[in-house]
């Protein structure tokens, strides 16, 4: 692959991974950390966000679900607001079951 050849993603994939956390945030993010997926290793920027702020909800012990993730993101305050409180919906709607949260991770990593 040459320098300019674009970066291989799947948004769809990264959106699954990023429901999964949030639906069972209890094995999900864990499973995440141990596989070494962070925030940067999310191609789109809006997942990015999401997922920093949901691990520094971890760091703080915070309780996670739909709701408290919303709140997080109403009071992001790096850079430009890239989030819509709505895309978290989206995000949801699109992952009915963290039950392929393993296989979405893999293919985000």
């Amino acid at each position: 692959m040459t320098e300019d050849a674009p970066v291989p993603f799947s948004a769809e994939a990264e959106m699954g991974a990023v429901g999964s956390m949030i639906l069972d945030p209890l094995r999900v993010i864990p499973l995440a950390q141990r596989l070494r997926i962070g925030p940067d290793t999310f191609y789109v920027a809006s997942h990015s966000v999401i997922v920093e702020i949901l691990y520094d909800m971890v760091s703080m012990g915070a309780y996670i679900d739909i709701l408290t993730v919303g709140e997080k993101l109403d009071q992001w305050k790096k850079g430009e607001r890239i989030v819509e409180r709505a895309y978290l919906d989206q995000c949801l709607d699109g992952t009915p079951t963290s039950a392929h949260a393993e296989y979405y991770l893999d293919l985000v990593r």
